[in-house]
């Protein structure tokens, strides 16, 4: 009698051996690739600000791209500047090298009304500091533009220190302002 397992397991035999002759025959096995690709692309982003400090001012508007600074009493009775500080943080996110720059448009808090001058000054220049990518940065709003390159991608908190001296000359009758613009973008 046949053992009828015996010729099933001859078959099997026979296959495995035979698809290597199969290969040397000419005969190829098929093979496909799957690429996978993507694209980011550079890009910096700052949300809206918080008021972290404030002190002898008054900070509204926080929105993304704006703050808004009121100083309380930007003179005392005799008219010197009594000084302000006001500390604003920006979560920001930066996903390659990139550049801060601030800049202050009329370089201090200047008279739109540019009464007579004599004793007293129709501006007041103060102090920004900024902390960004593990760097502390201070200038005066009257030394121009601050522009700091960072070699690496950054997340984190960009905060932005304001501080008005307080005495000096005393100040002309007027409306006092000024527009701290502050920038991130990018590296080329």
């Amino acid at each position: 009698m046949f053992n009828r397992a015996a010729p099933l397991l001859l078959l099997v035999g026979l296959l495995a051996a035979a698809s290597p002759s199969l290969a040397r025959a000419g005969m190829t096995q098929e093979r496909d690739q799957i690429i996978l690709e993507g694209t980011v692309a550079a890009g910096c982003l700052m949300a809206a600000a918080e008021a972290t400090f404030i002190g002898n001012a008054t900070v509204t508007d926080l929105g993304p791209g704006r703050a808004s600074v009121v100083i309380n009493d930007l003179v005392d009775e005799n008219g010197l500047p009594t000084g302000a500080e006001i500390v604003l943080t920006l979560p920001a996110t930066c996903n390659q090298s990139n550049i801060l720059r601030l800049s202050s448009l009329n370089g201090g808090l200047a008279n739109s009304d540019r009464g007579e001058g004599g004793p007293f000054r129709n501006d007041l220049p103060y102090t920004i500091s900024i902390d960004w990518g593990g760097q502390t940065q201070t200038i005066s709003s009257d030394e121009g533009a601050l522009t700091v390159a960072f070699a690496n991608a950054g997340r984190g908190e960009i905060v932005i220190t304001i501080r008005i001296p307080a005495g000096g000359d005393p100040l002309t009758a007027g409306a006092y302002s000024d527009q701290l613009i502050l920038e991130l973008g990018a590296a080329a």
